[in-house]
Formats: structure tokens, sequence, C-alpha cells
């Protein structure tokens, strides 16, 4: 391609296309140049022609959203949409870019466009429609009712690709309920839910832990819950809640020494953390 003229370049690319017939290099090439020139439309035919398809596309774009290079997934995913305006699954990958940077009111475009075509291929529309009440909680709490409702349309649909995102779906109805407040034994019925579909489910697990001690009166059982999510799940940044509120829990008992073992291990786990750094000078034999 000639730099910064994709227009002469695409018309050199052409000519050499129509002496070397066939040649997927520069068919290839073409297609790029299409695609800088703003002619997508005479870029997709091209893609198809040497054997890519929207799918291989996504799947491009997917490992470089792995690799967190959102912006080089975004342009594969452009293209998949482009060459199959049929496929969702890579308005459901935009949206889930969209997501990570929390750009809500794009993120529900994607998945609004993802929802109105009628190919799913990686994803399931259950899948879509938990991604969409998850970016319609996290952009504005207000809208819990809305997502409540999606959640219960993902789980009627019941065509989830994955137990995580299941597991997901009912652990966020479980989530909105437990910070409503207003009943506790709902909110734990939907993490003990989602722990049944994954029992790994690491905040599942964490959130009933807390929720079982502080509204339920379930200290054995709060600790049962905080113990396994800490023995095992691999140890990772979140783990600093299960031992937080682990030391929570002792400390709630009378249970000092605990309490502080606890809290020392929150501590290693952030040091920034102020509410355990405050514990700690509260328990500390030096402190007192």
């Amino acid at each position: 391609m000639l730099a910064g003229e994709p227009v002469a370049a695409a018309e050199a690319l052409e000519r050499a296309s129509a002496l070397l017939v066939g040649s997927p290099l520069i068919t290839q090439e073409l297609a790029l140049t299409y695609e800088a020139a703003g002619m997508g439309e005479r870029a997709a035919p091209l893609w198809s022609q040497i054997g890519q398809s929207a799918l291989s596309f996504t799947q491009v774009g997917e490992r470089y959203r792995a690799a967190g290079r959102l912006e080089e997934a975004l342009v594969w995913y452009r293209r998949a949409a482009a060459l199959d305006p049929a496929l969702a699954d890579p308005w459901y990958y935009s949206g889930l870019v969209a997501a990570a940077r929390k750009e809500w009111t794009e993120a529900q475009r994607s998945f609004d466009a993802a929802l109105e075509r009628p190919a799913f291929v990686t994803v399931g529309v259950s899948d879509l429609l938990t991604q969409k009440a998850l970016a319609f909680y996290r952009e504005d709490p207000g809208q819990a009712s809305r997502s409540l409702a999606l959640y219960q349309q993902a789980r009627e649909r019941a065509d989830f690709r994955s137990n995580l995102l299941e597991a997901t779906a009912v652990y966020e109805v479980g989530q909105i309920l437990d910070a409503r407040g207003d009943n506790p034994t709902e909110a734990a019925a939907s993490y003990q839910a989602a722990l049944a579909i994954r029992p790994g489910h690491q905040w599942a697990r964490m959130r009933l832990g807390r929720l079982l001690f502080t509204r339920l009166n379930d200290f054995e059982g709060a600790e049962v819950q905080l113990r396994w999510a800490i023995e095992q799940i691999r140890e990772n940044a979140d783990h600093k809640w299960a031992y937080r509120w682990l030391g929570d829990l002792y400390r709630e008992q009378g249970r000092p020494t605990e309490a502080l073992a606890a809290y020392r291990e929150a501590a290693r786990l952030d040091p920034s953390d102020a509410a355990v750094q405050k514990a700690l000078d509260e328990l500390e034999p030096s402190a007192k």
C-alpha cells in the first residue's frame, strides 16, 4: 500500500490482480487497501475469495482481545461483520470490548445489534442477554429491575455456551437482591443456585459467606463458605475479600487471634486496604 494514498494503492493493486489472477497475497493486500480507503463493501467478497470467513475473523479478534489489544480486536470484528451481516458473534464481542472500557452506551449498541442478527455460532442468546444486563447495571444501578428481567429471559432461553456465564447470571441476581437488602434469604438462595451451577464461582462463594453472618446470623455456614473460597480456589487478588470478611466474622465472634491472622493475609494481598489496616492496628498486641 502507498502510505497515505489508499485509493491510488487500490488502483495499483487492481492492476496487479488482473495480471496475477488468483494470487492470495495480492487479493489480501487489495482487501486491506479497500478497507483503508473506506470501501469495505469491495473488501468483503475478496476475503471470501481467499477462503476467509466471518467466524475466522471473529476468532482472530478474540485472540487480540485476550491479549488486551482491543483496537486490533475491533478491526477484526468489523471485518467479520462486513463479511457476514447475519452473524451476531462479532457484534457480541465488540460489546465486550466496549464494556471492558466502561463505554456502556456503546456496549448496549453492540449488544442490540447482535440481538438483531439471526445467526449465533460461538455464543448463545442467553450469553448476550446476560452481558446486556450486566452493562445496564454497571452503568446505572437504578436499572436493577431491567437487569433482573434480562437475567430471567436469559435463564428461560437456556442456551448459555458456558456454565460460568450461566452461574454469573444467577449470581448477579443475588448481588442485586443483596444490595437491596430487603430479602437476604432470597439473595442467599441465588448465590447458592449459582454455586450449584459452578461450585468454583469465587464471588458467589465469598458473598454468600458474608451474607450468612452479616444478615442471617449463620456464623458457622459463613465460615465454611469463606474457608472454601480460600482453600479450594487458586489464590488471586480477590482472595483479599475472603480473608477480610473472615477476619470480620472472627472479630464479631470474639476470636481475635484468628481475626488477626485473617486480616494479615488480607493485608498481604492488598496493603492499601484502609479498613484492614485499621483492624490490624486495633488488634495487634503492639497497638494495645
